[in-house]
C-alpha cells in the first residue's frame, strides 16, 4: 500500500471513529433504559467478536473475575434466603458488569494498524469535547431557555453529567486547552450538583503542577494555600449558591446523610449472617420501612417514601444514592472492596481513583451509564497512555493536541 493511500485510509479511519465515539456519548447521556441497555448490550457483542476476529476470544481477566464474585454471591442469596425476585431489577443491578468488558471494546475498535497512538489519542479527545458540547446545549436549554434549574430533560440527570466532566477533566487534563477547561467548568457550576462542583475543585488542585500563565511549580505549601480560595467559593456555591445548610445540626438533615442512616438502621433491622456476607439479593424488594418515620428521616420520608410507594412503585438499594450501600445490598460486605479494588487496577490513575471513590458516596458511578462508559475509557487511555511513553522519549516534546494529526 503507497504512502497516499495509508494516509487517506489513516484519515477516513480518524473521522469515522470519532463519529462513531462522539455518537456513543449521545446515546449514553440519552436516559432511556431500553436504549442504553440496548446500547451496552450492543457493545460487548461488537467488542467481542472484533477481539475473536482480530486476535482469537479474549476477555478482560477483571471481567471473569468480576462476573465469578457476582454469580457466586447471587447463587448463595439464592440458595440460603429463598425469596422471589423481581428479574427486571435484577438485571438492571447488572448492568455495571460491561464496565470490566468496555476497554477490549476500544482496545479492539481503535488499535488499527494504520492509525499511530497520538492518532487514537485524537480521536478521543475530540469525541470528548463533542460531549462537552452537548452538556454545554444541555445546560443552555434548561437554563436560560427553558429556565429550569439542574433539569436535563431526557438526558442523563445534572450530577451524573457533572461526574463525567470532572472524571474526563482529570483523564483528559493534559490533553485539553484552557478553553476546554473553562467549559468543563462552567458545566460543572451549571449543573447545579454540589459533589460535583467540590469534586472538580479538588480535581483541579490535585492536577494542576504550575500556576496558569506563570512558569513556577506549585509546591505542598503553595497547593495548600491556593486551597484556600478554592474552599471559599465551594462554600459560597453551596450555602449561597445553592441555598443549603451544611454546618452543625443542618448536616444531619441533609438527604444523602439521611439515606445513609436509613440504609444502615434497614440493615440492622433487617439483615441476617448470611445477608451481611452475601448480600440482600439483587432484585429483592426492600419492605418494612415503616421504620423510618418523617420524624426522623423527613428528608427520606418524603423524598422516597411517600413519593415512591404513593404513587405505586417499589423500593430496591439503588434508592439509597451511595455506590457503597447498593453494592453491600446487593453483593454483600466484600463487594464494594472487590469491585473497587477491579476498578483500580483496571483504571491504573490513582487521582481519578479519588474522585471516583468520593463521588460514589453520594451518586452511582460503576451503575451509572454514562460514568461506567467514561470509566471504562479512562482505562484504554491508561493503556494507551504507557504506549505512548514508550514510545517517545521524554526528550523529544510530543505532539500538541491543538495541532492536526494529518497533513
Amino acid at each position: 500500500m503507497s504512502y497516499t493511500m495509508r494516509n487517506n485510509t489513516a484519515i477516513f479511519y480518524h473521522y469515522y471513529y470519532t463519529f462513531l465515539l462522539a455518537f456513543s456519548f449521545l446515546l449514553v447521556t440519552y436516559r432511556s433504559p431500553l436504549l442504553q441497555g440496548g446500547f451496552i448490550l450492543l457493545f460487548v457483542l461488537f467488542g467481542l467478536l472484533s477481539v475473536w476476529a482480530k486476535k482469537g476470544l479474549v476477555i478482560s481477566s477483571h471481567f471473569i473475575f468480576a462476573c465469578l464474585f457476582v454469580g457466586a454471591m447471587t447463587f448463595l442469596t439464592e440458595v440460603i434466603s429463598n425469596f422471589d425476585r423481581n428479574y427486571y431489577f435484577m438485571l438492571q443491578e447488572l448492568k455495571f458488569l460491561p464496565l470490566f468488558l468496555l476497554p477490549k471494546f476500544f482496545e479492539a475498535l481503535l488499535n488499527r494498524s494504520v492509525l499511530t497512538p497520538w492518532q487514537r489519542k485524537e480521536i478521543i479527545v475530540m469525541s470528548c469535547q463533542f460531549f462537552i458540547l452537548l452538556v454545554l446545549f444541555i445546560n443552555i436549554i434548561y437554563g436560560p431557555v427553558l429556565g429550569a434549574f439542574r433539569n436535563t430533560g431526557p438526558f442523563e440527570y445534572s450530577i451524573s453529567l457533572s461526574y463525567t466532566l470532572v472524571f474526563l477533566f482529570i483523564i483528559l487534563f493534559n490533553e485539553f486547552s484552557f478553553f476546554w477547561k473553562i467549559l468543563i467548568i462552567i458545566n460543572v457550576f451549571l449543573l447545579g450538583s454540589t459533589m460535583g462542583f467540590a469534586l472538580l475543585g479538588l480535581a483541579w488542585l490535585l492536577k494542576v503542577r504550575r500556576l496558569f500563565l506563570v512558569k513556577a511549580r506549585l509546591s505542598i505549601f503553595s497547593k495548600f494555600f491556593f486551597a484556600i480560595p478554592v474552599l471559599l467559593i465551594a462554600v459560597w456555591y453551596v450555602t449561597v449558591f445553592r441555598e443549603r445548610a451544611v454546618f452543625g445540626e443542618s448536616f444531619w438533615g441533609l438527604d444523602r446523610v439521611q439515606l445513609v442512616q436509613a440504609a444502615i438502621d434497614y440493615a440492622i433491622s433487617y439483615f441476617t449472617l448470611a445477608d451481611y456476607l452475601f448480600g440482600f439479593g439483587i432484585g429483592r424488594l426492600l419492605d418494612g420501612f415503616e421504620l423510618i418515620t418523617s420524624d426522623d428521616y423527613p428528608v427520606v420520608y418524603h423524598w422516597i417514601i411517600k413519593d415512591f410507594t404513593g404513587s405505586g412503585e417499589v423500593l430496591y438499594s439503588f434508592i439509597f444514592h451511595n455506590e457503597y450501600i447498593r453494592l453491600f445490598f446487593n453483593f454483600g460486605i466484600f463487594a464494594p472492596f472487590i469491585i473497587f479494588g477491579l476498578v483500580y487496577k483496571m483504571i491504573n490513575n490513582k487521582i481519578l481513583f479519588l474522585i471516583i471513590l468520593l463521588s460514589s458516596l453520594t451518586n452511582s458511578t460503576v451503575y451509572s451509564y454514562i460514568t461506567l462508559f467514561v470509566i471504562a475509557l479512562a482505562a484504554y487511555v491508561s493503556q494507551l497512555d504507557k504506549t505512548l511513553a514508550g514510545s517517545y522519549p521524554q526528550s523529544v516534546p510530543r505532539p500538541s493536541s491543538q495541532q492536526p494529526l494529518f497533513v
